[in-house]
């Protein structure tokens, strides 16, 4: 009976050893997990896990560049430079373009940040070049050296163009002083544009720049651009949410709803540029530079991808209520320019009391977000608290619904 115990307490040692030693996170594991920290801004778990991994696996260039991201957002810039530095030559021979980004991010001087960019655009660039070789018909083996299998070449475009408006950014904000600024500039966007000549980011910085050099008619027209862009995407958004609920009352739904979407991805493909709507703080500054040229429904038009969105967010709600003043305040002084349009759903042009309405209804409702959410903004806040009495002792008021009473516009 003793040895038959003792042979079963060694098979379940044994057994136990195992299960532990398959239940070890992996390396892979680990820098998951790291991610997922870095998601919730807890830096030092974050760290803890890369430790972990480059334990398991001590030359993980990932697990080190996350390693440097995770202590240069804690704080620690001078470690995390250090430890991205060492993922570039002399230290490895094929460095990545990201670890060039990330340290460009900290540059202690203006200048290194270029450098750096540059850099990480030349990779990029070469990438890129990958891609069309390998489109082109290049043998295979020779053009996958260069080509990541988990990006795309648009990715790559995108990122390549991001490095590049950033270079602008420097020149005309640290280095704006320089004599060569605006040739630099100038040169600089001419290299994102030839690689995307539709790129949202690229043509409002293109804008920007032509502001800066006092051109504001050619400033003008390149915002007008972008909004023809945008408007384009959302116009076939629409198109589509219309087949949609067409399609719910068809007896072939299914096939009517899928169709409109084919229909609207087979143009999003045929200019892949505007397949998307720019993120939100991109259409957040198109809509201020159109508010700017009084362009006051376009501006309404892209505020009401961002509301329908996110119909939560605080700078959306602000913006809308905003573009509904400027365009009240265009019809009462006869403003050509920013009251001769009309919304979609407008058969006639609002009074400037209508404007003001839904003015004052959107702001009620920002003062109201802002304060639940405690929004760091406080410009916003202060700017809707100012022109909110205004409104009201011009005799405007908001009807609200017994429903929605005491609820969002509750500003007692």
């Amino acid at each position: 009976m003793g040895k038959t115990r003792s042979s079963k307490n060694k098979t379940g040692a044994s057994s136990r050893a195992s299960t532990s030693k398959a239940e070890q996170p992996t390396a892979t594991d680990l820098i998951a997990q790291a991610h997922a920290y870095l998601g919730q801004s807890n830096f030092e778990q974050a760290i803890n896990s890369l430790a972990l991994a480059l334990d398991i696996e001590p030359a993980n260039r990932e697990a080190k560049e996350i390693l440097g991201i995770a202590e240069i957002e804690g704080g620690d810039v001078e470690k995390g430079r250090e430890h991205l530095t060492g993922l570039l030559p002399p230290h490895v021979q094929d460095p990545a373009p990201s670890t060039y980004l990330y340290l460009a991010q900290t540059a202690p001087t203006p200048q290194e940040a270029l450098q750096l960019y540059e850099s990480a655009i030349k990779l990029l660039e070469s990438k890129i070049e990958a891609f069309s070789t390998r489109g082109s018909g290049m043998e295979e083996e020779d053009a996958d050296a260069d080509v990541d299998v988990d990006v795309t070449k648009e990715e790559l475009m995108k990122e390549c163009i991001t490095a590049l408006v950033a270079m602008i950014e420097i020149w005309m904000s640290d280095l704006c002083f320089e004599p060569q600024a605006s040739s630099e500039c100038d040169t600089l966007i001419a290299r994102a544009l030839s690689i995307d000549p539709n790129d949202i980011d690229a043509l409002l910085t293109l804008s920007s720049i032509r502001m800066s050099q006092s051109k504001a008619d050619e400033a003008k027209q390149v915002i007008l651009q972008v909004s023809r862009l945008v408007m384009d995407v959302i116009d076939r958004i629409d198109k589509a949410e219309d087949e949609g609920e067409a399609a719910v009352t068809s007896t072939n739904t299914e096939t009517s709803d899928t169709t409109g979407q084919d229909r609207m991805a087979d143009e999003a493909d045929s200019n892949p540029v505007v397949r998307d709507l720019p993120s939100i703080p991109t259409r957040h500054l198109l809509t201020r530079l159109l508010l700017e040229h009084h362009q006051y429904v376009q501006a309404l038009r892209v505020n009401d991808s961002v509301r329908r969105e996110d119909e939560l967010e605080v700078e959306g709600c602000y913006l809308e209520g905003w573009a509904w003043y400027c365009r009240g305040e265009a019809i009462e002084a006869g403003d050509e320019e920013g009251a001769k349009e009309k919304l979609p759903e407008e058969e006639t042009l609002p009074s400037k009391n209508e404007c003001w309405t839904e003015a004052l209804s959107s702001f009620m409702e920002c003062a109201s977000l802002h304060e639940s959410q405690e929004h760091p903004d406080q410009g916003i806040l202060a700017h809707v608290q100012e022109l909110i009495p205004l409104l009201e002792k011009a005799g405007i008021v908001v009807e609200v619904d017994d429903e929605e009473a005491g609820e969002d516009v509750d500003m007692a």
